[in-house]
């Protein structure tokens, strides 16, 4: 970009500066008090040197104290006041009081209604299957005699021809349960 070089003839520059205010004791509103002349010379000269001033091409700048209309300030000073302080204790309590529900439905609430829901549906899954051994005979088909009709002796020597070695097994383990 070619820099532009632009001739300034005549500068003149108004600047306004506001006072200080002081608030006195038992008064509702601060005191206005102008700056001092020391302190205007003061400004006029930081604008002079900022702003490139120069008294032979007819440049002025005048600094004066004047009163900045405040009352916007004072208005929005008053609200808050006005308004309750933020209470950070309480904040700090809301804020436990909301982690520790979040963590009781975590750790809590959440696996006991999963537990609950899996329970319902391994019991429904349960009520499908037979109830009792003679249910589950018919189901299967075996038919078995009433008690006083089946020969144990029969069946263990049965038992015993089929597979010796898994009798004898089953002997040594109700010999040692017996112990």
């Amino acid at each position: 970009l070619p820099m532009i070089e632009e001739k300034l003839n005549k500068y003149f520059g108004p600047e306004a500066v506001d006072g200080k205010y002081e608030k006195k004791e038992g008064a509702a509103k601060a005191e206005y008090t102008p700056r001092s002349p020391e302190e205007l010379a003061q400004i006029e000269s930081l604008i002079r040197t900022a702003a490139g001033i120069d008294t032979a091409r007819g440049d002025v700048v005048t600094v004066q104290s004047a009163p900045f209309d405040t009352s916007a300030y004072e208005e929005m000073a008053a609200e808050v006041e006005g308004a309750a302080p933020i209470d950070l204790r309480q904040w700090i309590a809301y804020g436990g009081m909301v982690g520790l529900a979040l963590l009781l439905f975590l750790f809590v609430l959440r696996p006991a209604i999963g537990w609950i829901t899996r329970t319902s549906a391994d019991l429904q899954e349960l009520q499908t299957f037979p109830q009792t051994v003679e249910q589950l005979e018919n189901q299967l088909g075996m038919h078995v005699a009433g008690e006083g009709e089946i020969d144990y002796r029969a069946k263990l020597k049965e038992l015993i021809a089929s597979d010796p070695k898994a009798t004898a097994e089953m002997m040594r383990e109700w010999l040692k349960a017996r112990r």
